[in-house]
Formats: C-alpha cells, sequence, structure tokens
C-alpha cells in the first residue's frame, strides 16, 4: 500500500523523529511505498522518500501563529500538489500542531488516521507549558480559568481559545487517533474521541546480551528543554554528590536550556562532575545507554510515553522516572526501576544512591526491565498491528 506520514515535526534527536523513522523503515521492508512530508522552516536530513514544505515565512509572531492555524493558503497549494500527486490509500498524521487546519483541509478527500504524541489536542498547549501551571494538564470545559491559573497573557489566550482549537475539526475528520499511552486513550475518550487506538511505540534498538553494571554514570537522554526537569535532576545530583563523589552525570541532548544548565551546574559547585555531552548521533546512542548505570528520566510535564525509557530497558538498564503522565504505564516501581515524585530532588537523589550502593539491584531491575520490553513492546508486533489499522481504515 501506499502511505503518506505528514509532521510538521521531525528531528532524529526527539522521539517523534525516531518513532517516525523507525516505523518507516519497517513500512518500507515489509514492502510498502512510504512518502514522508516535513513542514518544517528548519533544514532535514537527506532522506530518499522525504520531502520538505516551508511554510510561509512571516515576519510578526502573531500573525505568522494566525495564518499557520487558520488557513496557509500557500502552503495548503503545495501540500495538496504533493498528495495528489503521490495519490496514497492512507495518510497518516504525525505530530501536527502549526498547521493543522491547513493540513487537514489539505488531505480532504483521503483517508487519514492520526497518532497522538502529547496532549496538546484534549489540554490547551500553553498551559502544558507553564511553570507556573507546574505543567499540568487542563481537562475541564471552563478552559478561560485554566489559562488563569497558568498565568498566560491575554494574547495567548485569544491566539489558543479562539483560534487554535482543532479538537472540533479533528472528530470530523480523522478516522482513528493512535494513542501510544493507555493514560491518553483514556482522555481522549473523556474528551469525546470515540474512534482511539492504544497502541504504544516499540525501541528502535537492539537488545545486547552483555551489560555493564559496573559505570558510575548516571545518564539522561533528551532534549534540553524546561520541561525535562533536568534543572531539578542537577540540584538532586549534588545531594548524591554529597554523599557518592564517585558518580557522574551524564547529559546526551541539547537544546535551549543548555546554557542555563551549564551555569546552574557551576553555580551548584558539580559542574565536573557533570559531562554535557551534546546530541548525539542515533548510531552512537547506545554506547552510552551501555556504559551506564541508570537512566533518569526527570520530566516535570506530562510525558505521553517516554521513548527513553524503553531505550534503556533495551540494555537492561533501571530507570528512574517522575511518576507523570504515561511513564508510570512503563516504570513499575520496585521491578525495573523507581517512580519518584515530581519536584522532589531528595527521593530523586536516594534512589540514585540506592543503585550505586547496591549493583546486584540495580542489575536485577535492568534484567526484569528488558523482559518486559520483550513481552510488551515488540517492533513486529507493533508492524503487524498498525497494517491491521491500515487496511481497517482503507477497507472501511
Amino acid at each position: 500500500m501506499k502511505i503518506l506520514i505528514i509532521t510538521d515535526y521531525y528531528q532524529l534527536t526527539n522521539g517523534v523523529g525516531v518513532y517516525i523513522n523507525t516505523l518507516n523503515d519497517l513500512l518500507i521492508k515489509a514492502g510498502h511505498s512510504v512518502l514522508i512530508v516535513v513542514l518544517s522552516a528548519k533544514e532535514v536530513f537527506n532522506q530518499p522518500n522525504l520531502r520538505l514544505i516551508i511554510p510561509t515565512p512571516l515576519s510578526n509572531k502573531y500573525w505568522w501563529f494566525f495564518c499557520q492555524n487558520i488557513i496557509d493558503f500557500k502552503l495548503y497549494k503545495k501540500l495538496h500538489c504533493q498528495i495528489n500527486d503521490f495519490k496514497p490509500d492512507l495518510i497518516h498524521l504525525q505530530a501536527i500542531k502549526q498547521a493543522t487546519k491547513t493540513i487537514l483541509l489539505a488531505c480532504r478527500g483521503f483517508k487519514k488516521i492520526q497518532t497522538l504524541h502529547n496532549f496538546s489536542l484534549i489540554s490547551p498547549p500553553p498551559v502544558i507549558n507553564s511553570r507556573k501551571n507546574n505543567y499540568d494538564l487542563c481537562l475541564g470545559r471552563n478552559r478561560l480559568k485554566c489559562y488563569h491559573r497558568a498565568g498566560l497573557k491575554w494574547r495567548t489566550i485569544f491566539l489558543d481559545y479562539f483560534l487554535f482549537n482543532n479538537l472540533w475539526l479533528s472528530k470530523k475528520m480523522i478516522k482513528y487517533f493512535i494513542c501510544p499511552s493507555k493514560k491518553l486513550a483514556d482522555l481522549c475518550r473523556q474528551r469525546g474521541l470515540k474512534s482511539v487506538i492504544y497502541l504504544p511505540h516499540f525501541s528502535p534498538f537492539i537488545p545486547k546480551d552483555q551489560i555493564n553494571f559496573e559505570s558510575n554514570h548516571i545518564l539522561f537522554v533528551g532534549r534540553l528543554g524546561r520541561v525535562k526537569g533536568v534543572d531539578y535532576l542537577l540540584s538532586a545530583f549534588k545531594l548524591v554528590l554529597a554523599k557518592n563523589r564517585s558518580l557522574k552525570l551524564v547529559i546526551v541532548g541539547d537544546g535551549p536550556e543548555k546554557t542555563n544548565l551549564i551555569k546552574l551546574a557551576k553555580d551548584l559547585g558539580i559542574l565536573n562532575q557533570v559531562n554535557f555531552v551534546g546530541a548525539v548521533d542515533r548510531e552512537h546512542l547506545p554506547a552510552y545507554y551501555q556504559n551506564c548505570l541508570a537512566v533518569v528520566i526527570p520530566s516535570v510535564w506530562q510525558e505521553m510515553f517516554g521513548l527513553v525509557a524503553l531505550e534503556a530497558m533495551t540494555f537492561a538498564k533501571p530507570v528512574i522516572a517522575n511518576n507523570v503522565g504515561g511513564l508510570p504505564e512503563l516504570v513499575k516501581d520496585g521491578d525495573n526501576g523507581f517512580l519518584v515524585e515530581r519536584f522532589n530532588t531528595q527521593q530523586l537523589a536516594d534512589r540514585i544512591l540506592l543503585l550505586a550502593g547496591n549493583r546486584q539491584l540495580a542489575s536485577e531491575l535492568g534484567q526484569n526491565g528488558q523482559q518486559f520490553l520483550r513481552d510488551n513492546f515488540d517492533e513486529q508486533g507493533h508492524l503487524e498491528r498498525i497494517l491491521e489499522i491500515y487496511n481497517l481504515v482503507i477497507n472501511g
């Protein structure tokens, strides 16, 4: 079959890009024709079946947001031509945010499904990203109260409340919504989305038999943004070093908060014990998982899934994660890792110290995680299920 994947957020350094790329490889190996259309103003890496469409550049950010979320006619024309040239049997939307209305209208006449990679369709994105609101979801009917609680400016409230509410249009035009976490699936049903399918992601890496459990490295992998909670991890690591100076924190990833985080590590007096590696190519990332004691996911917002947790389990590494979003579905406290409360740096530090002082426990948790991965997140099983959904939509 011919499958068109459309996204406006595609980088191999984040979970969305990793999933799209690995799904693309699986579908092509299975003999299907795939075209990926990326709507982005940034350059993307060279790939034979990838097309880049740049939205209309506008100087004023508010006017740009307005046009992107109403109708960008130039974008509509380019995307419509690309779709009609390819003539897909099915369009699989992935992580569309800034041009939702334009994309949906350009896809008229073709059967569509959408994989949700976050909670933004059911909760206002500005509220989810608000530190004042503790990055919590807003699922009530009175969204204006949510905006007030999140301390948003009136321009943001107007743009989101009156212009960006795409839920009603998505309900009408999308056949099925695929949710990688049970929590997201349940919340979508509560918000009135009836055609919801739970289908978790899978780890793109191949499990290794020889695992290093003697490492003193604590690993973080992810984008360096405020919502990832790396500042809390640094504060917790200072508490760790007060009791165990042999440990080292390795931070893999890049992002807008990198400079601030380096400064914070310096201010905390722990910069010599923290290694900011920067962005790492996917082919080199396994070495970091292989040679760490544990992987920490300190996200303070509602992580929808947590692909890093699966990657850690691939290499039999215990995971210490915040008890938010869909992470509790992956990390079973005391079985394959530990769950800690958000913003609780002492609890996070205690769990790191526990694993550092008990390598046998770290090994057992890691092996349990690897078995949990094999039992529940099989790559071939994911492919078979996604093809079932595709056929259901095409033939339905």
